[in-house]
């Protein structure tokens, strides 16, 4: 009867909000830790937290891409030998940085929360209030974790990425394009891409981008494409004049979606109310700005129902 009744009780949970009712569960610790000495905490309390958050963002960014530059290094390496297309695939570097980025949020977010990305730290520096002092703090600390995910990539691959290299240079007379060598850590436009971008049809523009290996991460791409510049040559920031699109490009891009979502998609009264935020001045601040809301019938139009606002 017990356990019908917490089944019922999560099933009751997960119909008003799934979110809530599964993360009052996801901290439950089976194993409990030992006690923590007086010794641990005052190490602790001696740590520089602007450090931890750098180190944090930099050890993040290697989980991150790491495990994709292996990835790719398994496609563009293949002229060696034909088996090792076995385990390479597109679908493989997708899913490689897609895990990346998971482990990289479950263990650096709790201590730097998780940015990962110049144009996210900007984002959140211009919209939610993040600190500017440590905004160059952390963009220096995201390009060196990238930056040290392609040196290591390179001493892994280093053998194969020589003989490789060799070979593309005899046969085109460079290693730097798209699938190439040059291309394991950054992307390179196609030879034959064109500029008709305006003849693709809306639906194929995902398509495209992924066609075009375009980096939406300034990290990602300028700490591997030094890299590449160190072992291969200036081209790597040189050809096509390409390289300072990635780099540069999204980062006003993701400013602007993150504006549209602050002034159009944001419910700070619902925030509020679940316990998500809270008002700068307080309760009596929150009441009387829901008062005044209430009285124009703004929450009424934004809240999906009159409970998200605290004093209806």
């Amino acid at each position: 009867m017990q356990a019908e009744a917490s089944t019922s009780g999560v099933a009751r949970d997960l119909e008003s909000d799934y979110k809530n009712a599964l993360q009052q569960y996801s901290s439950r610790h089976v194993v409990l830790r030992p006690p923590v000495s007086q010794r641990r905490l005052d190490f602790e309390y001696r740590r520089p937290q602007p450090l931890r958050e750098c180190i944090a963002e930099a050890v993040g960014v290697f989980i991150y891409v790491f495990p994709g530059f292996a990835s790719i290094a398994a496609i563009n390496l293949n002229i060696i030998s034909p088996i090792v297309t076995l385990f390479g695939s597109l679908f493989q570097v997708g899913l490689a940085f897609g895990v990346g980025i998971a482990l990289a949020i479950t263990v650096c977010a709790p201590v730097s929360g998780g940015h990962f990305n110049p144009a996210v730290t900007l984002c959140f520096a211009v919209w939610g209030g993040f600190p500017w002092r440590k905004v160059p703090l952390f963009i220096l600390s995201q390009i060196f974790g990238a930056f040290m995910a392609g040196i290591v990539l390179v001493g892994c691959y280093w053998p194969q990425i020589q003989t490789v290299k060799a070979a593309e240079i005899a046969k085109s007379g460079s290693a730097v394009y798209n699938g190439g060598a040059g291309g394991i850590l950054c992307p390179f436009p196609p030879e034959d891409q064109t500029n008709l971008g305006y003849l693709v049809l809306p639906e194929f523009v995902g398509s495209a981008l992924l066609s075009m290996s375009l980096s939406m991460n300034s990290a990602r791409d300028l700490g591997p494409r030094i890299v590449t510049a160190i072992f291969f040559g200036s081209e790597a920031f040189t050809y096509k004049n390409f390289a300072w699109i990635p780099i540069l490009v999204n980062i006003p891009a993701y400013l602007l979606g993150a504006g549209f979502y602050e002034y159009v998609f944001r419910d700070s009264v619902r925030s509020v109310h679940m316990g998500l935020e809270t008002h700068r001045e307080g309760r009596q601040g929150m009441a009387r700005g829901c008062t005044q809301g209430c009285d124009a019938g703004i929450h009424g139009l934004s809240a999906p129902n009159p409970v998200h606002c605290p004093c209806g």
